[in-house]
């Protein structure tokens, strides 16, 4: 499958994705791995599983197929924080940090159906994975998204990694979860 551009019907929002695709994936049901923020992890993950994946015995690593989701460069500020975060009725954001936030927030829900409505339905007929082993990655902004989606109970994902997850984000509400003790 070939890179593409694709328009949410639920974000309004245009973004690339990139793929890695083993050779093994013609007869193996592969897990699925996918990178948020692309444009700047898409590369890392790819060389890791590229890499890791042919010694999987001894890496732990299997080969995985890699799918990356990237913002349009231009809109990439205002996007990341309206795909990444939770709906809120109100934001706390901390003096230090107000210059830099969008005033569109909360759009993460979208994001989701983005993943699981549009995304995932067009590469299913394509790409050979295992629709019960997928895993997400995100860093920072797209970190606490991530987990977000981990202590909200979704169940789309086996495994889920998040790097320098944005935990201050609306005065660390991630770290009042109820359910956070069990995750």
């Amino acid at each position: 499958m070939n890179n593409f551009k694709i328009k949410s019907n639920y974000t309004n929002s245009f973004y690339d994705i990139n793929f890695y695709i083993p050779e093994e994936s013609e007869t193996d049901n592969l897990p699925l791995i996918i990178v948020l923020d692309g444009g700047n992890c898409f590369e890392i993950v790819k060389s890791c599983v590229k890499q890791q994946g042919p010694v999987h015995v001894k890496t732990g690593v299997k080969p995985s197929i890699v799918v990356g989701i990237s913002h349009q460069e231009f809109e990439k500020k205002e996007k990341r924080f309206l795909d990444f975060t939770a709906p809120a009725e109100e934001y706390f954001i901390d003096e230090k940090r107000k210059f830099m936030i969008p005033d569109n927030l909360g759009g993460s829900e979208n994001f989701n159906s983005f993943i699981e409505k549009e995304l995932l339905p067009i590469i299913e007929p394509n790409i050979n994975f295992d629709k019960n082993n997928i895993t997400i990655i995100g860093h920072s902004l797209s970190g606490y998204y991530v987990l977000w989606n981990l202590l909200k109970g979704s169940n789309i994902y086996k495994n889920i990694i998040s790097f320098s997850p944005s935990v201050w984000w609306n005065d660390y509400e991630l770290l009042s979860f109820p359910n956070l003790e069990n995750s």
